[in-house]
Order: structure tokens, then C-alpha cells, then sequence
């Protein structure tokens, strides 16, 4: 850890030395000081004991209701999307695990779909929608 303000100031003298880049690493080394200096415990930066190092998933989840969920999506298509989500989660649970097998999602997606019909219809309100789903 005290190898890292020995680094910044070992930069920050390379850097005055040498004209061309002063400029170039001023706003640099402000936004290192302020952000990753200030707001940050060195002890947190490395992250190689972490079971999860990047996020990676969190790009993944986020690629997929990109393509399950279009823009501005009908109740139903929300809603199905939100549940395909859910049983890939539970997938790569099951494959971490692989003890945990998730319900078979046609359970689930037949009923919503009769529901989300009748709800868009006004037949049912949003207490009785909610009520059939648990």
C-alpha cells in the first residue's frame, strides 16, 4: 500500500520533467488524487481475493433485458421478460450448484399471460392480478 503514494509521486515527478506531457496528466492526476485518493480505501482497490472481480454479470443481465424487454413494452412482455431473467438466473444457479433444478417455466408464464389479458381488459384490478400470481 505505501508503494502507491511512492508510485504517484515517482508519476508526478516523471511528469513535471517532462513539458509535453505536464498538460496532458494535470486533469489526470487531479481526477486520481480526488476520486481514487480521497473517496477510496487503498485496501479496497485490489480485488484479486473477491469471488467476483468484475461485473461482468451485471453487463450480462444487462444485455439480456436489453433483448427481452424492448422499449416502452407491453405489461405482458415486461412482465414475461422479468420472469426469462429469473429462470436464467436460477439456471446458472443450477449450474454452480447443481443441486438446485428451477421450476419449469410454463408454470408460470401460461397464468400470467391469462391474467395480464384480463388485467389490461379491466375484468380483474391489480389486487386480484397480484392475488392469482402467488
Amino acid at each position: 500500500l505505501n508503494q502507491i503514494d511512492e508510485g504517484l509521486l515517482a508519476l508526478k515527478g516523471s511528469i513535471s520533467s517532462k513539458s509535453e506531457l505536464k498538460l496532458d496528466f494535470a486533469k489526470f492526476i487531479k481526477y486520481f488524487e480526488s476520486t481514487w485518493m480521497k473517496r477510496y480505501k487503498k485496501e479496497d482497490w485490489c480485488v484479486s481475493a473477491c469471488p467476483r472481480r468484475t461485473n461482468n454479470n451485471v453487463e450480462g443481465h444487462n444485455r439480456f433485458i436489453k433483448i427481452k424487454i424492448p422499449h416502452n413494452p407491453s405489461p405482458w412482455v415486461f412482465v414475461d421478460g422479468l420472469i426469462d431473467l429469473v429462470y436464467d438466473s436460477l439456471a446458472s444457479v443450477a449450474a454452480e450448484k447443481r443441486n438446485f433444478i428451477p421450476t419449469d417455466r410454463s408454470n408460470i408464464s401460461d397464468p400470467l399471460k391469462r391474467n395480464l389479458i384480463e388485467l389490461q381488459a379491466k375484468r380483474i384490478d391489480v389486487l386480484e392480478f397480484l392475488n392469482r400470481m402467488i
